[in-house]
């Protein structure tokens, strides 16, 4: 995380500032995002000022309150994968995979008769709201874009604060 809050947090902020000529924005971050701006405004605080208002939403600092079988499993897989996953060199984890989203599409839309099949499964593998706080119509967005890819450092370092 530190390179991202680092490098590319900056420049992006400074890449709007500059577009919309304001002295200062306002940031929304979620889980990650969040984090990021943390790091920004402790490393650089001369961004402290650039940022009128930011609101945190999901921060990811402690992870041992997640639920759900990805989140409580993925430690214990994330052990026995990265001894393999170094050195050949991987760098990219969970890609985005386009056939996924469009069977998300099919069969967990509002007319489908498995949608309530296809919001177990994300339970399931997500943890979340209970299903009754949970707008079902949301699920094949939400399947059409997961997984969108993370890089080998990112979740390296989210195993490492899981664990810790």
């Amino acid at each position: 995380f530190h390179e991202i809050a680092y490098y590319d947090l900056p420049v992006i902020i400074d890449h709007i500032l500059n577009a919309t000529h304001h002295k200062s924005l306002f940031y929304v971050g979620h889980s990650q995002g969040t984090t990021l701006l943390f790091i920004l405004a402790s490393m650089k605080p001369e961004y402290n000022y650039k940022v009128r208002v930011s609101v945190a939403l999901a921060p990811s600092a402690y992870l041992t309150h997640l639920r759900g079988w990805f989140n409580t499993s993925m430690v214990d897989m994330w052990k026995q994968l990265e001894p393999l996953i170094r050195p050949n060199e991987l760098h990219e984890v969970f890609p985005h995979n386009q056939l996924y989203g469009s069977l998300a599409q099919i069969f967990c839309n509002d007319y489908s008769p498995l949608q309530h099949i296809c919001v177990q499964i994300f339970h399931f593998l997500a943890g979340g709201p209970s299903e009754n706080q949970f707008n079902k119509t949301l699920i094949p967005v939400i399947l059409y874009n997961t997984p969108a890819g993370s890089s080998v450092k990112q979740l390296t370092h989210y195993m490492q604060i899981h664990i810790s």
